[in-house]
């Protein structure tokens, strides 16, 4: 799966830059029989939709394969969590969504110091 981050029309900061991802799959040893073909699509600010999917064994590695994307974006583009409170690596087989991998922040206030007395 080879796909580009694209930034969709928006107000506020100036756009992100495109950014490319793609999942280096191996070989599977099961030659010769048909795998299921998995679509990493990520939803949030800095979204796309994977056209091409990646086939592979079965949901646990599709599963594995979202959490490293996840990361693997987490570790180029850090900034994605300050600029956004939530974005999701959504799995789906050519059947529909079968994982959601949500990734969010919460900014918590600090507590107000109290006068004494």
């Amino acid at each position: 799966m080879s796909t580009a981050l694209a930034g969709g029309p928006r107000a506020g900061p100036a756009p992100q830059p495109t950014i490319r991802y793609s999942l280096e799959l191996q070989d599977s040893p099961a030659v010769g029989r048909s795998m299921p073909r998995y679509y990493f699509n990520v939803r949030g600010p800095s979204a796309f939709a994977d056209d091409e999917g990646s086939e592979l064994p079965d949901l646990a590695s599709a599963e594995l394969e979202a959490v490293r994307l996840a990361g693997q974006m987490l570790f180029d583009n850090p900034q994605v969590l300050l600029t956004s409170s939530k974005w999701t690596v959504e799995v789906a087989d050519e059947d529909g969504v079968v994982f959601l991998l949500r990734v969010s922040t919460l900014e918590v206030a600090k507590p107000q110091a109290r006068a004494i007395g």
